[in-house]
């Protein structure tokens, strides 16, 4: 179970829990799962840098597991709840900006186009 989304929301609680949320989003690293892993809930990431897949990694060991990726979706397990989010726009990396940047909208389960506040 994951300390800061269960916490009691605080100023600093708020921060830490965005600044991992964007570490469990924002980046182009596809999740991989070895089903016969003997830990294969967490899966194996393969990114374009090794600064990219450690971010995530580091963020999945913090209980925000980057589970899955597909066309215009991504999905992020926060405290074993999932949350989906539509991928608006991904302004990929270039070595002007120094930075990539990725639009998400996280969707209300059941809810078309819904938006509501992410599941913590």
């Amino acid at each position: 179970m994951c300390a800061l989304a269960t916490a009691q929301r605080t100023p600093a609680s708020e921060a830490a829990h965005a600044f991992l949320l964007a570490m469990a989003l924002c980046h182009t690293v596809v999740p991989s799962t070895d089903e016969s892993a003997p830990d294969a809930a967490v899966p194996q990431y393969q990114g374009s840098s090794p600064d990219e897949t450690a971010l995530v990694q580091g963020a999945a060991e913090m209980g925000y597991v980057f589970h899955d990726r597909r066309a215009e979706m991504v999905t992020v397990i926060v405290d074993g709840r999932p949350a989906e989010y539509e991928v608006l726009h991904v302004l990929q990396f270039t070595s002007d900006r120094k930075r990539m940047s990725v639009i998400y909208r996280y969707v209300v389960p059941g809810e078309a186009g819904g938006i509501a506040e992410p599941p913590r």
